[in-house]
Order: C-alpha cells, then structure tokens, then sequence
C-alpha cells in the first residue's frame, strides 16, 4: 500500500458545552429596593452613597476578588482589580459595577442638595465630575452585559436602559436638553417593551412606574427645546431604529414562549420561572412526576418520591437564596409558596404509600403503633400544607386539606384504640372506637363535595371499609370487657396474720432436743419411781465488796503546781 492510499485520521476537536444562562439580572428591581431601604425614601443621598461603599466590599469580598495591596505600610504597593469579561464567573460581578455607578451618582445628587441655589458653587462643577464617572460605570455594565454570552436578554436590555437613564442625568444637569431628551426615550420605549413582554406582575408595575417617572423629565426637556406636545407624543411613540433591540425583545418572546408550560399557578396568579435553574428542573420533575410512578412496584415509588422531594428542597432553598437579594418580591415568595405546598402534599402521599404497604406486607405481622406513628405524620403535614399562604385562595384545596386531615384523624383514632384494646383497656378502646366512628362519618359527608378533586384518591368504599373494621372490632371488644367483668374474683389462701409473728425453731435444735429424751426413756426401770426429795438450796457465796478506786493526791504547794513546766523537771 502506497502512501498516497494512506488515511489519516485527523484527531477530533472536542467541542466544549455551552455554559448555562446566569440568572436574570433586574437591575431596576434591584437599585429601587436598595433605594427604598437605604436613604432616599427620606432624600438622604449620603446615606445611600455609604450603603454602596459598603455593598460593593461585601460583594468583592464574597467573590474574594478585592483590590491587592502588598508591601510595607509606606511602600505598598497597590494594585487595581476591575471587573473584566474575562473574570465574570457569575452575576453578582454585575453588581461591582453597578454599585459603582449608583455611588458616584448617589454623591452628586448630595452636592446638588448642598449647593442649594447658588449657581457659582464649586460643588457643582464637582456634581458634574461624579456624574461623568457615574456614565463610565454604566457605560461598562452595558458593554460586560452585551458582551457576556451568559447574560440573558433581558439583563442585556437593563444595562441599556440603566445607562441611558444615567447618560440622561448627565446631560439634564449639564442643561444639554436634546441629549437628555433622546436618551430619556430610549430609557421609556426600552422599559415598554420589557413591560409588554415580561409575565411577572411586579416587574410589569416596576416598569411601567418608572416610564412615568421619567414622563416629567422628557416634558421639561421638550419645554426648553421649544418643541409642541404633539413632537413630544411622537417621540414617545417611536421605536428604537436599532436591529440589536428588536432581537433582544425577540428572543424574550421566544423564551416565554418555549417555557409557557413552566408558569407557577397558585393563588389566582400566573408567575413563570425564568430566571431559577433548579426551580425549573423541579417544577418539570413534579408535572411528570404522576405518570412516571404509575406501574411501578413499592420500593421503586418510594425511589422516584425521595428523588422528587430532594429536588422540591433544593428549588425552595435556591429560591429562598435569591429572595434574599431582592426581599421585597411578593412573585418569588409566591412561587415558594408553591413549591413548599407540593412538598407537603408529596410527603404525605409518601406516608400513605407506606401505610399501605405496611397493611400488604404478608410476611410480618404489622402492630398498631407502626400506623399510628405514619398517621400522625400525614395528619401533621396535611396541617402544615393548609397554614401556608394562599392554600387557601385556591379553588377547593381548603376542603380537600379538611377532609384529608379528618379522614386520617379517623385512622389514627381506630389504631389507637386497637392499641389500648391489645393492653386489656376496653374502656379507653370503647371511647376511640366512638370517635373513630364518628370522623369516619363526618368525612364521608366531607368526600360527597371534594371527590371529583385531583389531590382526592380516597373513596367512599375505603370509608365503608374503615366502618366495617370499627364495627368488627367493637365487638370483640364488648366481649373481651364482659368475659372480664365476668371472671371470679380469687381467694388468697388465709388472711391469719399472726403466723408472722410466730418463731418456729430451726430443724438441728428440735433433733439435739429430742435425742437425750428418747435415751433416758429406754434405760429407765419399768416400776415407777419414787418421788425424789428436792435439793437443799445451796447458799449463794458472798462476793467480796468492790473496792473503790482511791482518789488520786492533789497537788500541794506552787513547786508541784510549776511541776513539769521547765526543762530538767
């Protein structure tokens, strides 16, 4: 084989995998709450100047990219570490910037407070500085964000806006009124469209609040470049003769589109999730999820729900992570409502999945407590589920957590009794059978209402079989306590407490006792003796009288006194 015929094959290039979307980042939702919570509620720009100073280290720290200063305290060098496409690994690199921006303009508009009405203020050629380097900023966050390839579209638009709206300032303040109107434009058709596009409600109020915050400024502007009203609604009418703009809004449209079946709907209200990973993944998982148990055996249905019930954990935590960055969004706490709602109700069909596995299992003989404890457990998340904000708005859950929560009770109420029946108490067991009928009743009448709902899986035959067992079982109980009322008292075998107190003498004395005895009577004669004479008493001998002890001689004179008292004595 020639060369020529050769074939090499060339080594393949792996293609590396596109990196996932960063989250959305809404810098407007993010400045207004930052705005709102920090000074400028009150109009105290300093404050809020302070508060970005100290958001930016935070953040820069977090990320550990803070600036480097190495050396000694007099020679160190420093060096600066600025925010570059090259190191954007996640969002929060947007904030950097963004807060840079929002302090510099912070600290204008405190010298535009302080210089007040004097036109000649060296403080406002000052104002003037901090909102060029403001533009800077901004300027910077609009270019990292177009040209990130992680950044969403709808984060690509908000950098545009949030530097036309600062471009504006600055012109407005420099008295450049055509500048400040056509960048104030730009900043009103560009929140419009994302106000038309956008499902969230907050965002859609958060936008179209700022257009008619801005509606002021564009009159004013309009007013001293001596234009009509109808120039003014002309412009306000325009689209941006901008391609890049239009296939921005074009692509958000898109993603709405192919993610309408990802729409959170709790409480009356349609909330999509775009901007949350694993809430999207989990919410997929959970629309699947009936479907995909169907057919399988007890041990793989308890795989899938673990499997479910970690991801809902994970989508609420990362949710409940993001809702700390913005806590002011009623969506986002709506949307964990939701996902905490499906976790409950996920945990009790687990429960109840157990229990009937528990009741199928031939092959171990099942006690009451085992139940009890699995009851208790449904009853307690059922409770949980219908506390939680806006279960109760929801077409029909109120009644269907009601009736779960009184059908389980029954349950519960017969295991208990079934419990006191096996430890012989008939009178506690007779009074929960009673109760245990009694809810059993209640919550038939319960499932004629909520039967046809999706959550419902009880049915009125489970209720007739629930009856039958307490009816069964309140008889073996009746019986039982009869035969036990029945049953003669026993006899102790004698009540003479007397014998307590007797001494018996132990079995070697009695026989040493009894042995001289029967010796002396077989060497006696077989005449009867005669009657012996008693012994004379002998006479006690006297003992001599005790002698008493002679007390001992006192001391006489001081030379027996000082006896012993020196040395030699």
């Amino acid at each position: 084989m020639t060369v020529e015929h050769m074939e090499v094959d060339a080594p393949e290039e792996a293609v590396a995998e596109p990196l996932p979307l960063f989250g959305t980042v809404s810098i407007l939702a993010i400045i207004k709450d930052a705005q709102s919570k920090h000074g400028l509620r009150h109009g105290d720009y300093q404050r809020y100047m302070g508060y970005c100073g100290r958001k930016i280290e935070r953040v820069r720290t977090s990320l550990k990219f803070k600036h480097i200063l190495k050396g000694k305290r007099k020679s160190a060098k420093f060096t600066l570490r600025p925010v570059t496409l090259e190191n954007i690994a996640e969002e929060r690199y947007f904030d950097v910037v963004l807060f840079e921006a929002e302090r510099c303009w912070a600290y204008a508009m405190a010298l535009k407070q302080e210089a007040g009405e004097d036109a000649h203020s060296r403080k406002r050629f000052h104002k003037i500085r901090k909102l060029r380097k403001a533009v800077k900023h901004a300027i910077q966050l609009e270019t990292l964000a177009k040209q990130c390839e992680r950044a969403d579209a709808s984060t690509k638009l908000e950098a545009q806006a949030y530097s036309a709206w600062i471009k504006a300032c600055l012109a407005f303040e420099s008295q450049n009124w055509t500048d400040a109107l056509n960048e104030f434009k730009t900043v009103k058709v560009i929140y419009e469209r994302l106000s038309g596009v956008t499902k969230i409600p907050e965002m859609v109020e958060l936008y179209k609040s700022k257009c008619n915050e801005v509606q002021p400024q564009m009159r004013y502007c309009e007013y001293n470049c001596g234009k009509t009203d109808v120039a003014i609604s002309e412009i306000i009418n325009m689209k941006l003769d901008d391609s890049e703009f239009d296939t921005l809004i074009s692509q958000i449209q898109a993603k709405a589109q192919s993610q309408g079946d990802l729409d959170v709907h709790w409480a009356g209200q349609t909330i999509p999730i775009v901007s949350n990973q694993k809430a999207n993944q989990a919410l997929i998982a959970f629309n699947t999820f009936t479907g995909q148990i169907e057919g399988l055996a007890d041990g793989e249905q308890f795989t899938m729900y673990e499997k479910l019930l970690s991801d809902l954990r994970e989508a609420i935590q990362s949710l409940k992570d993001e809702l700390r960055k913005s806590p002011g969004s009623t969506s986002l706490q709506t949307i964990i409502n939701f996902f905490d709602f499906s976790r409950l109700t996920k945990s009790a069909e687990r429960y109840i999945l157990m229990v009937k596995a528990i009741k199928s299992d031939e092959s171990r003989k099942s006690k009451p407590q085992d139940f009890i404890r699995l009851l208790d457990s449904i009853v307690e998340t059922y409770k949980e589920a219908a506390e939680i904000s806006g279960a109760d708005s929801v077409e029909g859950f109120g009644a269907v957590l009601d009736f779960k929560i009184e059908y389980y009770k029954s349950l519960k109420a017969f295991y208990l009794a079934e419990s006191y029946t096996s430890n012989s108490k008939f009178k506690e067991s007779q009074l929960l059978y009673s109760r245990a009928l009694e809810r059993a009743n209640k919550s038939e009448q319960m499932l004629a209402a909520v039967k046809e709902h999706s959550l419902v899986s009880e049915t009125f035959e489970d209720l007739n079989e629930i009856k039958e067992m307490i009816a069964q079982a309140e008889v073996v109980a009746e019986e039982n306590r009869a035969h036990e009322a029945l049953a003669p008292a026993q006899k102790p075998i004698f009540f003479d407490l007397a014998l307590n107190y007797v001494k018996v003498p132990k079995k070697e004395k009695v026989e040493e006792v009894e042995e001289p005895t029967a010796e002396a009577a077989a060497s006696a004669p077989s005449k009867p003796a005669a009657p012996s004479k008693p012994a004379p008493k002998k006479k006690a001998a006297q003992k001599p009288a005790a002698s008493k002890p002679e007390p001992a001689p006192q001391p006489q004179g001081l030379s027996d006194k000082l006896k012993g008292w020196f040395w030699g004595s």
